[in-house]
């Protein structure tokens, strides 16, 4: 779509050490289901001010992970300003992918990862978990690339610990904390409900 204007669209964040790799994936996707700054960019264009409308634009902050990334002081630059619309204007989601063993920063914890560490065919793994994520509707900036159980089972064992007297979710604006105390309530009474009726 031209200037950079889409519906749903993901901005593929990237080290260019890893070029070859996002380059597969983004050839992979539906036509302008991504922004990629090799696509988008044409030369003699200022770059900060192409990525900035890039990322306005995109309803998906797509962030590559490596130990190349973790170097580089473009990717750094685009995390800010995702940030800024993720925790400002929640208008972007935020996905990171992990590609090798290497740790992402305390300001990325919160979210929830997309691991291919020990994948035999990268490329193909990563299109097969970002496809049906960039197709759903946007409501807010809690979209995950992997469902919850996790969190879930975590809440439950401190609930049915004798020695916690509080659980406390924490973490950014926006990324559903809500969600997962009113889920979690849920599942634990419904059990409670279970076990005095029998």
């Amino acid at each position: 779509m031209p200037n950079g204007v889409c519906g749903m669209r993901a901005f593929l964040s990237h080290s260019s050490a890893n070029k070859t790799l996002v380059s597969s994936v983004y050839d992979a996707l539906e036509k302008d289901a991504a922004w990629l700054d090799r696509a988008e960019i044409e030369w003699g264009e200022l770059f900060l001010e192409r990525i900035s409308k890039g990322l306005e634009a995109c309803t998906d902050f797509v962030l590559f992970w490596s130990s190349a990334s973790a170097n580089s002081a473009w990717v750094r630059l685009e995390i800010n300003m995702a940030f800024i619309l993720a925790l400002h204007e929640r208008s972007i989601r935020l996905r990171v992918i992990l590609l090798d063993n290497t740790p992402p920063p305390l300001y990325l914890r919160p979210y929830n990862f997309l691991s291919v560490v020990r994948s035999a065919n990268l490329a193909k793994d990563i299109i097969a978990a970002l496809t049906p994520v960039l197709k759903e509707p946007v409501h807010s900036t809690r979209a995950r690339f992997v469902n919850r159980h996790d969190e879930f089972e975590r809440i439950e064992a401190a609930v049915d610990n004798p020695d916690v007297r509080a659980v406390f979710l924490f973490g950014f604006k926006g990324i559903g904390k809500s969600f997962l105390a009113k889920e979690a309530i849920r599942r634990t009474s419904r059990v409670l409900t279970m076990c005095k009726s029998i």
